[in-house]
């Protein structure tokens, strides 16, 4: 290269410098399209998609195993009814109000158990639940706790991930919900409602765990002993 161009030294060392420059420019933008557009929530990226250009999806989502083809559809889809989903091999990206939700994907397969007094069974997603049964006492209606009638399940609990056609009573009401229809009337997210666990017995949901137990479990003046399950 220098004996065809003398200064090839200085064009190539200028060249790299404007790259360089260059570089510094695109990761300035960059930092400044991610303050607009993207924030965090837990374990959850949310990327507001109104005027998101292309390629900050690319440099989001292309780490996380998203192909090129995938991009370029989640980028025609931003103006799409909530419920769009897109896979990578470790991810979920959906479509949510305006917004690009996206999360690790995760396994969470059945897990049923015999009720014991102290029993703590973990979870695939990191949470827990505690068992304790008691005769009386108040009651912590706080939505990580659920007071249940003890005498009104009959056998192994299940906790589980939701499914379509899944039914409840919620407490307080009379008539069947589907838990779908339940969660989107909560306002929660896509991923949050792929995620949400249902603690069951037999074929019927005791609790929406964290959210709303069945109307047909609660406690009444009849009742002796209570379970009390608690979401950690």
């Amino acid at each position: 290269m220098r004996e065809i161009n003398p200064a090839a030294d200085d064009s190539i060392e200028d060249t790299a410098r404007h790259l360089q420059q260059a570089m510094e420019i695109y990761s300035t933008g960059l930092e400044e399209l991610k303050r607009r557009h993207v924030s965090l929530s837990g374990d959850k990226t949310v990327i507001r998609l109104e005027n998101c250009p292309e390629g900050l999806l690319f440099e989001i989502l292309s780490p996380i195993g998203f192909n090129e083809s995938q991009i370029e559809a989640i980028a025609d889809s931003a103006g799409s009814q909530p419920g769009v989903k897109f896979l990578s091999p470790t991810h979920m990206a959906a479509i949510d109000r305006g917004t690009l939700v996206v999360a690790p994907f995760m396994e969470l397969p059945a897990i049923t158990f015999d009720i014991e007094d102290g029993k703590v069974i973990g979870l695939p997603d990191g949470h827990r639940l505690k068992l304790s049964v008691v005769l009386d006492g108040p009651i912590d209606k706080s939505p990580a706790v659920a007071t249940l009638d003890l005498e009104k399940i009959d056998g192994p609990l299940t906790v589980r991930r939701h499914e379509n056609g899944d039914q409840f009573i919620p407490f307080g009401m009379k008539g069947r919900k589907l838990v779908s229809d339940f969660l989107t009337d909560s306002k929660m997210d896509l991923i949050d409602r792929e995620r949400q666990l249902v603690l069951t017995c037999g074929n019927g949901i005791v609790w929406v765990v964290g959210r709303r137990t069945d109307n047909r479990f609660r406690i009444t003046e009849k009742t002796g002993r209570r379970l009390i399950v608690t979401l950690l």
